[in-house]
């Protein structure tokens, strides 16, 4: 295995990595029968509660990462039912949207702020623009990732985790091996650092 912990499934359908439902759906088999340990995530965008249960139904998948404009209560609900839930917010020097105060996700994703696109535009974003009091030990940080940065963003925001996606692709959803496991290595190499401290 390339040592990865979770693998994020894009259903937003204009997104150029949108893989349909019952695909995640076999590629979760495929992921499970491997005996592997790594968590699917579906990735969405502005989904209503009613519509992210019938994907949960669907896929088998109870981590999902919501990248909209999804309202506080909509987390409430999905934590309630046992959904573990990835809340993304977009970060720019003036501001983090929508306002990660308002929501109590499980996990926070961090990504770089765009006026049209919902993620994945591989910008990445100045660390400083992370106020002092983000709960960083349950933030991801995701936008513009390499490995030639990520060690430098991990050492600046020290954070839960990090979520890479075209910073290891040829193009959009297509992922180029030598680049990931080149990146994961690199993760790694900063976490035994750390753990040897």
């Amino acid at each position: 295995g390339l040592g990865i912990d979770y693998v994020g499934f894009v259903l937003y359908p204009q997104s150029k990595r949108f893989v349909p439902p019952t695909r995640v759906r076999e590629l979760v088999s495929v992921l499970r029968n491997g005996a592997t340990d790594v968590i699917p995530v579906l990735v969405t965008v502005d989904m209503t509660f009613d519509e992210l249960m019938h994907l949960h139904t669907v896929t088998d998948v109870s981590w999902i990462q919501l990248h909209g404009s999804e309202p506080p209560n909509l987390v409430r609900r999905l934590l309630d039912y046992g959904i573990s839930v990835i809340k993304a917010v977009r970060v720019s020097a003036n501001e983090i949207t929508p306002d990660w105060r308002n929501h109590q996700p499980t996990l926070f994703l961090c990504d770089a702020h765009d006026a049209k696109l919902m993620g994945g535009t591989g910008c990445s974003w100045d660390p400083q623009w992370l106020p002092r009091e983000f709960p960083r030990q349950q933030a991801l940080i995701a936008g513009g990732l390499t490995a030639e940065n990520v060690t430098t963003v991990l050492t600046l925001l020290q954070p839960w985790g990090v979520d890479v996606s075209s910073g290891v692709e040829d193009q959009p959803g297509i992922k180029n091996h030598v680049k990931l496991k080149h990146f994961v290595a690199t993760v790694r190499e900063y976490d035994s650092r750390i753990l040897s401290k």
